[in-house]
């Protein structure tokens, strides 16, 4: 949930656990609280989103939300990605990623194959380091 402009705006995460599918679902929703009003605005329309996702980060910097990362239950993957909403026109912007230009370090994502959550490797990106963003304003 992050404040913008006397609203808190709350993008994506997990609904409870659905049984019959034996998973939470994740969401690709912008909902919008507005604080003076006291009442929930309608909801902006979803296209151009960001894939479905819960535990990712987010962070409102100027009229912008920007979202990072985060992991798609659907899927069961955990995601790379970076989605900007503008909250002033409510439309979503894909940005995309280039490669990293050679012997630049580069981190790894988590593969549940590969790597357990709970290990510490100072090389991988995980939950852990995707929790979080932090805007700094002059």
């Amino acid at each position: 949930m992050l404040p913008y402009d006397r609203q808190l705006v709350v993008f994506g995460g997990a609904g409870g656990y659905v049984t019959t599918i034996k998973m939470r679902l994740s969401f690709n929703d912008v909902q919008i609280y507005d604080t003076d009003q006291e009442q929930w605005l309608k909801p902006p329309e979803i296209e151009g989103a960001p894939r479905k996702r819960m535990s990712h980060a987010a962070s409102i910097m100027g009229g912008f939300m920007l979202v990072h990362g985060g992991y798609n239950t659907e899927q069961k993957k955990l995601l790379n990605d970076y989605g900007i909403f503008d909250l002033e026109t409510q439309k979503w912007f894909m940005l995309k990623l280039y490669n990293v230009p050679e012997g630049t370090k580069v981190l790894n994502r988590i593969d549940d194959k590969h790597f357990h959550y709970d290990e510490i490797n100072s090389d991988v990106l995980g939950y852990r380091q995707m929790h979080t963003i932090n805007a700094v304003y002059d």
